[in-house]
Formats: structure tokens, C-alpha cells, sequence
């Protein structure tokens, strides 16, 4: 409530009526329904050039390539504390 509303659990709880909340729950629900098509509607215009099929990389190979950029600099080092 806190977050989307800016109402603090104590104002909806002693200073809100039913009849608000059920309100405040109905636009909220109408407009995540309207974000939710948009969205959809969205996915559906992008173009889909990237339909490459997932590669898979075997552990050795995965790990191999990990320890070559930290090598490089590339990714921080996890430390080990003992």
C-alpha cells in the first residue's frame, strides 16, 4: 500500500472506509488489466528476428570460460574467508 498508494497501513486501516478500499482495489485491477494488454500488445509488434534455438555449453567448457575472463580481468573474483 505503502509503495503504489502512498498510504500508510495505519491510514487505510482506521481512516479508510470498505467502500474506498473496494474502490481503490477495482481501479487498481482495471488498470493492471490495461498495463497487462499494452504490454501484450507490444510483444506482439516486436519483431521476432531472434528465434535462435538456446546453445548449450557443457560444464567444463561454462567453467573454462568463467576462469579465462577472471584471467582478463573481466569478472570479479569471488574471495574465499576462511
Amino acid at each position: 500500500m505503502l509503495s503504489e498508494f502512498h498510504q500508510t497501513p495505519h491510514q487505510v486501516n482506521y481512516e479508510w472506509t470498505e467502500e474506498q478500499i473496494e474502490l481503490l482495489f477495482r481501479k487498481r485491477n482495471e488498470r493492471m488489466k490495461r498495463l497487462a494488454e499494452e504490454i501484450k500488445k507490444l510483444r506482439d509488434e516486436e519483431p521476432r528476428e531472434h528465434t535462435q534455438e538456446p546453445r548449450r555449453v557443457s560444464n567444463s567448457d561454462f567453467f573454462a570460460n568463467i576462469n579465462a575472463m577472471r584471467a582478463k580481468g573481466g569478472s570479479i573474483a569471488i574471495q574465499r574467508v576462511n
